[in-house]
């Protein structure tokens, strides 16, 4: 089965993120759980516990990016939030690789579908929608 991540950029002048819709569950929580820096807090520890061995491992992956401030995950998205001076795509034009929208991806395609690396992969497994444009398909496009 093809798996689906649907990516919506928020335009709000006091939010700087973005929501990832999954069609994979990845909390075992019922409710949205918000995760700040530092992630090693005790009591941020046992949080994160209580999502479930695939979400935690997402929260504790994303938050090791440079520039992210927040990581909200539920049942079936993640919401991250990056500080003012960063950008989602290093390049300045698209999405770079070394971008955090890029590595955010990376992390849900490697986390929650099994891919390694949808950058580099000539087949992935995963559609990337973008909620706020035309859908687009990575199946069988060179990178």
């Amino acid at each position: 089965m093809k798996g689906t991540i649907v990516v919506e950029q928020f335009e709000n002048p006091f939010c700087n993120c973005k929501q990832y819709h999954l069609t994979e569950e990845i909390s075992a929580l019922p409710r949205p759980s918000a995760f700040y820096r530092p992630i090693g807090r005790p009591e941020c520890v046992e949080h994160l516990s209580a999502l479930g061995t695939t979400g935690a491992l997402i929260v504790r992956q994303i938050m090791e990016i440079p520039g992210v401030t927040e990581v909200s995950v539920d049942q079936y998205s993640v919401t991250v939030h990056i500080g003012r001076a960063f950008l989602w795509g290093s390049d300045g034009v698209g999405y770079s690789a070394s971008g955090i929208h890029a590595r955010i991806l990376n992390i849900l395609c490697a986390q929650v579908f099994g891919c390694l690396d949808w950058l580099t992969a000539k087949y992935p497994d995963v559609d990337i929608v973008d909620g706020n444009k035309a859908l687009h398909r990575l199946e069988g496009v060179e990178r």
